[in-house]
């Protein structure tokens, strides 16, 4: 079923509709900026019809184009909906290369770093390392607490444990894609 502007109930302008015509009543003069400001006749009180009016607004157009409606291309020629449809089918950009996907061996546990960074702070800082390895998800992480706790005592064994803590994931497997 369409109205007036050629429009399905379910179907509207792709961005605005155009606005209805202002009629004008017999007997008003409307001023265009381009003319001088005309004059009221002079035997109508001036209250009942005014002696110039504005022009109408406007007209709200949207441009005619393809715009998508219901999972499809339509055609809007700038009044209403064509009977022009096209698949709205959007080709997928497929990339030449795709990165692998790399497995590492990071795993964090919430209880274990809860612990190590509560040890952190009551240790103020000794027990870094450790607190660093577990935020971090490293599977050599009690190790690293370990290594603190028994040699931590020893500058270098700190060092050594914030090293351990510090380095890269084990790489588990890598998948390349096709």
């Amino acid at each position: 079923m369409t109205d007036q502007g050629g429009f399905q109930t379910d179907e509207t302008a792709p961005i605005g509709a155009t606005l209805p015509t202002a009629t004008l009543p017999t007997g008003v003069v409307v001023s265009t900026a381009n003319s001088p400001a005309p004059v009221a006749p002079s035997l109508a009180p001036p209250s009942a019809v005014p002696a110039v009016v504005s022009p109408a607004a406007p007209f709200l157009t949207t441009p005619s184009g393809w715009y998508p409606l219901n999972g499809e291309q339509r055609y809007w020629d700038g009044l209403k909906w064509t009977e022009h449809r096209a698949p709205a089918a959007v080709p997928v950009y497929r990339p030449a290369f795709e990165a692998p996907v790399v497995m590492t061996d990071a795993r964090t546990n919430g209880a274990e770093v809860a612990i190590a960074w509560i040890l952190t702070v009551l240790s103020v800082g000794y027990m870094l390392p450790w607190a660093i390895a577990a935020t971090r998800g490293k599977s050599n992480s009690w190790a690293v607490g370990l290594v603190n706790v028994l040699l931590g005592w020893t500058f270098i064994g700190w060092i050594v444990a914030l090293v351990m803590a510090c380095t890269a994931h084990q790489v588990a497997f890598v998948q390349h894609r096709a």
